[in-house]
C-alpha cells in the first residue's frame, strides 16, 4: 500500500486529475505491487507510467465510456503474491480474470463480494 501511494505521489498528477483517476491508480498500483512479488509480470505495459488508466495503454485493463474500469484481465501474466482488498473500490468492475498465473497465494479477499457489478471472476490455476 505504501509503494502504491508513493507511486501516485511521485507521478506528477495534474492538479485537475479527477478523483476516479486517482482511485483507479491507487487500486491498480496496489494490485501491481502486491502481485509482482517473486516474479516480474510478463507484460506490465502502462502499469508504471503516468498515462491515464482509461485513456492509455494499460495492459489488461478495460473501461467503459464513463472512464470507469470494467475489466481486469491478466491471464497467464506471471502474477505472484496476494490479492489486495482495495480492489473493492473498483465499483464498476464486471470482469476480474487473473487465471493461469500459478503463483497467486493467500486468501481471496472477502471484499470482492462487495463488487455488485462483477459478473465474471476467474482465479483458477493459481495457488489459493
Amino acid at each position: 500500500q505504501a509503494r502504491a501511494l508513493a507511486s501516485i505521489l511521485n507521478s506528477n498528477l495534474d492538479v485537475n486529475t479527477d478523483r476516479t483517476e486517482i482511485i483507479h491508480r491507487y487500486v491498480l498500483n496496489t494490485l501491481y505491487y502486491s502481485t509482482n512479488f517473486m516474479r516480474q509480470w510478463t507484460d506490465s505495459t502502462g502499469w508504471t507510467t503516468n498515462t491515464n488508466v482509461c485513456g492509455g495503454p494499460w495492459f489488461g485493463i478495460g473501461c467503459n465510456d464513463l472512464g470507469q474500469i470494467t475489466s481486469i484481465q491478466l491471464i497467464g501474466n506471471t502474477l505472484s503474491g496476494t490479492l489486495p482488498s482495495e480492489l473493492r473500490a473498483l465499483t464498476a468492475l464486471e470482469v476480474l480474470d487473473l487465471s493461469s498465473n500459478g503463483f497467486l497465494t493467500g486468501s481471496i479477499p472477502s471484499q470482492l463480494g462487495e463488487l455488485s457489478n462483477l459478473v465474471t471472476l476467474n482465479l483458477s490455476l493459481n495457488s489459493f
